[in-house]
């Protein structure tokens, strides 16, 4: 009877053992699997970036540079950018900020591009080709009143002759969307734009500008 006693107590004790193992060797395979709670070192919400991705099965690769979102500089017509870069099954999410003396004002992009944006005071354009949505917010800095915060988002599911892209109504939708919750946010809480809480919520406007394709 002791006998049998200490062999179904080692065996309780391997299955749970052999439960424990398993459970920690899912939670190891699934922790880089989907979008986090925050990306872009935790400049935006894993939510807002979520419907970008056609399948959020497999794992997530990002590479960010410069340190993301990065200070805001400007030197005498010289314009560093920094970005952060998401990739899921090799399709792929995108953040370009940068902080240029010169953007092109809202009425030349009207002429030469296919695509201009608005939101509010923001102006931009949509890139077809590229699956772009540029924004650009009036940010004033000291020295210079008239210096601009540049807003690039990316997405393949808005990338015309990708094979993740979703067509205008839905995939260009969603891309108006993050690209106006990422320029709100990037103007608000990490530049602190002057005049940024008045930017609409919601997504960016997309209409036909003058301009080829």
């Amino acid at each position: 009877m002791p006998g049998k006693r200490i062999l179904a107590i080692c065996g309780v004790m391997a299955l749970v053992i052999a439960g424990s193992m398993t459970w920690w060797l899912q939670g190891r395979g699934e922790e880089n699997l989907g979008v986090p709670e925050k990306v872009c070192n935790e400049s935006f919400s894993g939510d807002e970036v979520e419907p970008l991705f056609p399948s959020v099965n497999g794992e997530l690769d990002s590479l960010v540079r410069e340190s993301f979102p990065g200070p805001f500089e400007n030197t005498s017509g010289f314009s560093a950018s920094t970005s952060c870069e998401m990739t899921i099954d090799g399709h792929g999410v995108s953040f370009r900020v940068s902080h240029p003396s010169y953007s092109d004002p809202p009425g030349r992009m009207a002429k030469e591009y296919e695509y201009i944006a608005e939101l509010g005071d923001v102006y931009g354009a949509y890139f077809p080709r590229g699956g772009t949505l540029r924004t650009v917010v009036r940010c004033p800095v000291p020295g210079n009143e008239r210096d601009k915060l540049v807003i690039v988002t990316g997405a393949d599911v808005a990338e015309r002759g990708s094979d993740a892209y979703e067509g205008f109504d839905k995939g260009v939708g969603k891309l108006a969307q993050l690209s106006g919750y990422a320029t709100r946010t990037l103007a608000r809480k990490v530049y602190k734009c002057k005049g940024a809480g008045e930017i609409p919520r919601g997504p960016v406007r997309i209409k036909p500008g003058k301009g080829g394709s």
